[in-house]
Formats: C-alpha cells, sequence, structure tokens
C-alpha cells in the first residue's frame, strides 16, 4: 500500500473514532439528565470506558497520522493545506467533544449514594489511562 493512501485511511479511522465518541456523549446526555439510579451509573461507566480506550486509540490514530503527514510533506507528496485542513476536522470536532464530555462530568447526582462512585468515575476518566471502575 502506498503512504499515501495509508495517510489518509488513518484520517478515516481516527475521524470515525472521533464522530463515533461525539455520538456516543450526544446520545448519552440525552438519555440522561442525570446519575439518579444505579442504571444511570452503570450508563455513565460504559461512557467513561469508552471515552478513555478512545482516547488512547485516538493518540496511536493522531500520532501515526502526525508522523506519517510530516514524512509526507517532507517528501513533497502532500500538502501542507490538506494537512491543515484534516487536522483542522479533527481539532473543530474535538472543541464540541469536550463540551458534551464536561457536560456528562457535570450531571447532576440526587442520590448521595451514588454521588462519591460518580466522582470517582470522573476522577479515574481524567487521570488514568485505563478504567479501574
Amino acid at each position: 500500500m502506498e503512504l499515501t493512501g495509508l495517510f489518509y485511511i488513518l484520517f478515516a479511522c481516527w475521524l470515525t473514532l472521533c464522530l463515533a465518541a461525539t455520538a456516543q456523549l450526544y446520545f448519552f446526555l440525552q438519555s440522561h439528565q442525570g446519575i439518579s439510579t444505579y442504571n444511570d451509573m452503570s450508563d455513565f461507566k460504559t461512557l467513561a470506558r469508552f471515552q478513555m480506550y478512545g482516547a488512547l486509540l485516538s493518540i496511536v490514530l493522531g500520532g501515526g497520522f502526525f508522523l506519517l503527514g510530516i514524512y509526507l510533506l517532507l517528501a513533497s507528496r502532500v500538502g501542507l493545506l490538506v494537512i491543515l485542513l484534516l487536522n483542522g476536522v479533527i481539532f473543530f470536532l474535538s472543541l464540541y467533544t469536550k463540551k458534551l464530555e464536561n457536560r456528562a462530568k457535570s450531571l447532576p447526582v440526587p442520590n448521595d449514594s451514588l454521588k462519591d462512585e460518580y466522582k470517582r468515575v470522573i476522577d479515574v476518566w481524567m487521570h488514568k489511562p485505563f478504567p479501574d471502575f
């Protein structure tokens, strides 16, 4: 396979992953106005797990895309405008995803027995590479 083709495949995979993460957050927020039951907490943990593993995969895909993009740019096989445009798509999608993620991390939790667990899941989501909940 030609490296330019691999470059575009990496971008397509990265974009698909970002769109899946965004869609999952969006649909979670549409169906959960807060964390009030153990089922809500279970759904939130599933969301956090997907987001955490997705972030790790995104680092791999994005890193490969970045390194291959630099090589192809230096070899004059892909133009700078193409690289900037593709990165711009990911950047603006990531900004929107971050807004949804922040909303998911600030949902009301009226059930006192779930508040500590909710905070712990958020802490793991923010500070650890792998979920341990």
